[in-house]
């Protein structure tokens, strides 16, 4: 084969399959209410080039005990075995393999051992309620337990037995549904399988503790049922953690020495590599670089070491040209995937024509994971909704207002439904509030979307006009059908004294004047605008205290990253942070806030940026209500309520003025401009 692509396309071999390309899916969750959605979902993604699409199915009824992830599917209800049939089929009519995660079918109520020596623990670990499934997933364990220094009781030999047996049952009667091979979770430290190969976790003294081949022995022993039931030609994928960074955890090199003992005896087909935890595997662009993905060199360990498994990282990957290299440089054998399967729907596509540099750019936001894509609107529309987006009858002369991502996304959606738009921007660059993304090499994802909406508008034919504050009458003037106002929002002044002083920014008004500023700052708020301001102007070289009302700063990031930013924002230098405090008194020479004791403190400083939020641009959107016979609101302009921004109905409810949006954010700026559009 001669393509650009021609190792990620390249067929492998899998027991008695096939699969098409390197691509596999990682497993994705998205909205399915039912099973002709999951069907459509799953399907979707072995459409758009996974060559194995890993499902989410429920439990059988002789399963004893707490269960991990316990789903809400009745696996003996003929139902729901037809349901899953359904996503079966769906599957493999795109020439894909069905595997099935069998997360849920991992034991909470029992851990693999005591901890008999806790100084191998840190002192806040685990941090809490967010993170005691480290010790369990019970639910009912951690809100019992909060955080004392408590686990199940140690696994007997007698329930491991047990568990093997139920666990290798529930994998033969996956395999009798339909199911092509099966998803073994063991990474994370999070489940009785990734917990047992811990030194500090597993303090076991007898045959499964202690040494790496007895640590290892509970995966070899599970395994080893599990094929003896389905048979050597049922594949075995397990994902596994590169490294546990606890004290006395496991080390790289014990993480190969695992591998090496599985590969060894033929126990896995698949070995997905991922970090030592959620938050560095679901990578954004402050973990990882575009060109070496946080998990590539787990897996280039393995290769080296000689494992003859299939070896596939996960996290980070989506641009082709990338995969390519590193599947031919031999660092790793399949690529893992999920996220770039759901924000471009023509993903495949675009790989298979050899334009991989048309691929939509995700912003690696984690909003996707249990939830709705940021960029790709389509995911979130209910069923009932989508008969709203029909075909066009005709060519239409449309008018948008505003470069920002809700304006460019509602001109490139206007324009791929065949209109002929025009886009009116005031500034001289496209973009809006995302141009800060150019002055920050962390916000490289964020930034790379920026750029494709305005190389998707080029491709389209939009006639954008910068410098250009545009006017109803322009608009009435102009004949056009439809106007879509994206006028934005504007930041919002503090309330505290002294917050409107010569020496106060707003956060967009820092990037590129950086200079003008003093060297030592005292940024005011603690969400994500505030925090990416502060780590600009730190690595800009400025001293910057954050001062904030909550318990940590960034304390709107996505779950399955907010650590790792966080980790990210502390190690910066020259940065410091008050959490719990009230700003008071804005000053020329500094700032006053008051600690959670009611004790008053002043941070000497020149220069202070407020991130207050932002209100919406209202009035200024429905000047333009009028001009044209279809009228419609975006983006921050557009208040809609809560649960719209996650995904909601439609274009719109009436935006309130005196809303503060700051929590609108790229997906309901993509998701208005989109809807908007498509109502055309």
């Amino acid at each position: 084969m001669n393509h650009k692509y021609q190792h990620v396309l390249q067929p492998v071999k899998l027991g008695k399959n096939i699969l098409k390309n390197r691509i596999i899916n990682a497993k994705s969750v998205a909205i399915q209410d039912d099973f002709d959605s999951m069907a459509e979902f799953l399907g979707g993604l072995a459409r758009n080039g996974a060559s194995i699409v890993t499902c989410a199915p429920g439990m059988f009824k002789e399963v004893k005990g707490r269960t991990f992830f316990t789903s809400d599917y009745d696996m003996d209800s003929r139902e729901d075995q037809q349901g899953f049939k359904k996503v079966i089929e769906r599957i493999h009519a795109y020439g894909s393999l069905a595997s099935a995660s069998t997360m849920c079918y991992l034991p909470v109520d029992v851990a693999i051992s005591e901890i008999r020596d806790w100084s191998v623990i840190p002192e806040n670990f685990p941090p809490g309620p967010e993170g005691i499934y480290y010790m369990s997933m019970d639910p009912e364990f951690m809100m019992k337990h909060g955080h004392e220094k408590i686990v199940p009781p140690e696994i007997t030999k007698e329930q491991i037995k047990e568990f093997i047996e139920l666990f290798t049952s529930y994998c033969v009667r996956l395999k009798e549904l339909g199911f092509d091979m099966v998803n073994i979770y063991a990474s994370y430290n999070a489940s009785i399988l990734g917990k047992s190969l811990s030194r500090a976790l597993n303090q076991r003294t007898d045959e499964y503790g202690g040494s790496n081949e007895n640590r290892v022995r509970l995966l070899c022993e599970l395994l080893s049922s599990i094929k003896a039931a389905c048979g050597k030609d049922f594949p075995i994928e397990l994902q596994i953690s590169g490294h546990d960074p606890l004290k006395g955890g496991f080390t790289e090199e014990d993480f190969v020495e695992y591998c090496q003992i599985l590969d060894s005896k033929g126990l896995v087909d698949i070995f997905q590599v991922r970090a030592w935890s959620g938050d560095y595997t679901h990578t954004n662009s402050y973990t990882s670089t575009k060109e070496n993905p946080t998990n590539l060199r787990f897996a280039e360990m393995l290769k080296k070491a000689g494992v003859k498994a299939y070896v596939a990282p996960v996290g980070g990957f989506q641009d082709p040209a990338v995969m390519e290299r590193v599947i031919a440089e031999g660092k790793c054998d399949l690529i893992a995937m999920a996220r770039p399967l759901i924000c471009d729907e023509n993903y495949y596509e675009k790989i298979l024509a050899g334009k991989g540099e048309e691929v939509q750019s995700c912003i690696r936001c984690d909003k996707c994971h249990g939830g709705v894509c940021s960029i790709n609107p389509k995911l979130g529309i209910s069923r009932e909704y989508q008969d709203m987006y029909k075909a066009p009858t005709s060519v239409k002369k449309v008018a948008v207002i505003g470069g920002g991502p809700s304006g460019m996304k509602a001109a490139i959606t206007a324009a791929e439904r065949g209109h002929k738009v025009t886009l009116f921007e005031k500034e001289g660059y496209l973009g809006g509030q995302l141009h800060h993304t150019d002055f920050m090499d962390c916000k490289w994802g964020v930034k790379e979307f920026k750029d494709y909406l305005i190389m998707r508008m080029n491709q389209l034919g939009v006639d954008v006009k910068l410098n250009t504050e545009a006017t109803a009458y322009m608009i009435q003037a102009g004949g056009y059908d439809a106007v879509i106002a994206g006028t934005g929002s504007t930041p919002k002044k503090g309330s505290c004294p002294g917050a409107d002083g010569a020496n106060v920014w707003a956060p967009v008004d820092v990037f590129g004047r950086e200079n003008e500023l003093a060297e030592e700052v005292v940024v005011v708020g603690g969400a994500m605008i505030a925090a990416d301001t502060a780590m600009y102007l730190c690595n800009e070289g400025h001293k910057v205290t954050m001062i904030t009302r909550q318990r940590q700063a960034a304390h709107d990031y996505e779950a399955h990253s907010n650590d790792a930013f966080r980790d990210y924002l502390t190690s910066r230098p020259n940065i410091h942070f008050v959490t719990e405090a009230q700003t008071t008194l804005i000053e020329e020479d500094g700032v006053t806030y008051t600690d959670k004791e009611g004790n008053s403190h002043k941070i000497p400083c020149g220069s202070v940026v407020v991130a207050n939020g932002r209100i919406p641009n209202t009035e200024q959107a429905y000047a333009f209500a009028g001009s044209a016979p279809q009228f419609y609101v975006v983006g921050d302009a557009c208040a809609l309520t809560e649960a719209s921004k996650r995904g909601g109905h439609g274009p719109g409810a009436k935006p309130d003025p005196n809303k503060d949006t700051t929590d609108a954010g790229i997906r309901h700026s993509i998701y208005t401009g989109f809807t908007a559009a498509s109502c055309i």
